[in-house]
């Protein structure tokens, strides 16, 4: 299948003679050209594009036809360009204001320019990674994976990478997979937090409960952590009282976040234990007056189990 099938997602040197002394000169001109202005121009060309981010990022057209005009001009700055052009694209996929079709165009956008940045350097793993990268994020997992093993094989100490590659592998559902990779990549470096966390994060979702604990301890030194990821690893696999810990435990580090009391209450309904969401909800009440009117809301619902 071509790489830019996009129905499988939603968003989804000529030789030169110099026979003459004048021709020296038209050669000086040349390399002035190449050495100094166009590189200049490619500079502005991309400040340019970049200062219109904020203002013209939702006009996928404008912003492509902008890059477009950098891309032309073929120098050592088309390599910055495309980069930049990866981060829109970044940023054009979490963005809730352009149309589905529009996405599609600058991500097919992205993986073009990619493709003739790995012509122009192919032993770079960095270009590999945003590619395999972009492939990831809109659904085309195998893809993305044949792309990150090169980048692998580039780079087999970059802990990044492995990331990546367990990420697709945990969206194709083969977790088992995804935490060998994961272990792989925590053993190039114990020390390294990012590495465990993701690893105690897989351990959970594949059921390895005790190992997640001891890695979280060993890394922490506590067996619970405030972070919402590991709130979202342990509602996965529906563990409750895990849920209710972590949120306890950013209620106490910050006591005055509604949010992480109405969180806690929502543990506590899952746990069956309704009136204790009751007294949760009340408490983020006394914190600020703004919140009454939602929040008596909600003890309704909860009252009425309609939630």
């Amino acid at each position: 299948m071509p790489d830019n099938d996009f129905s499988k997602y939603q968003v989804k040197t000529n030789q030169m003679h110099f026979i003459a002394p004048a021709t020296i000169f038209i050669l000086t001109v040349f390399v002035f050209y190449f050495v100094n202005l166009k590189p200049l121009r490619v500079s502005n060309a991309l400040i340019k594009t970049m200062k219109n981010f904020a203002t013209e990022g939702a006009n996928t057209n404008l912003l492509i036809s902008r890059f477009d005009k950098v891309f032309s001009y073929r120098t050592f700055g088309t390599g910055e360009a495309r980069e930049q052009f990866v981060q829109y694209t970044n940023a054009v996929l979490v963005s809730e204001g352009i149309p589905e079709k529009d996405k599609v165009k600058v991500v097919e956008k992205a993986i073009s320019e990619l493709k003739k940045q790995i012509e122009d350097n192919p032993n770079s793993a960095r270009i590999y990674v945003m590619l395999g990268n972009i492939y990831g994020s809109v659904g085309l997992l195998d893809e993305a994976l044949k792309t990150l093993e090169i980048a692998l094989k580039l780079s087999p100490q970059k802990q990044q990478i492995y990331f990546l590659l367990a990420d697709a592998y945990l969206k194709k559902n083969d977790i088992q997979k995804s935490f060998d990779i994961l272990k792989t990549a925590y053993d190039l470096d114990i020390t390294y937090k990012e590495a465990a966390k993701n690893l105690a994060i897989v351990a959970i979702i594949s059921g390895k409960q005790d190992f997640a604990e001891d890695l979280i301890e060993k890394t922490y030194g506590t067996r619970v952590v405030a972070d919402e990821q590991f709130v979202n690893a342990y509602g996965r696999v529906e563990n409750w009282s895990k849920v209710k810990e972590v949120w306890e435990l950013f209620i106490k580090n910050d006591d005055d976040n509604i949010q992480y009391r109405v969180s806690l209450a929502a543990s506590y309904i899952k746990l069956g234990q309704r009136q204790k969401a009751v007294e949760t909800i009340r408490e983020a009440i006394k914190i600020s007056q703004d919140f009454v009117p939602q929040g008596e809301a909600i003890i309704r619902q909860i009252q009425s189990g309609s939630i």
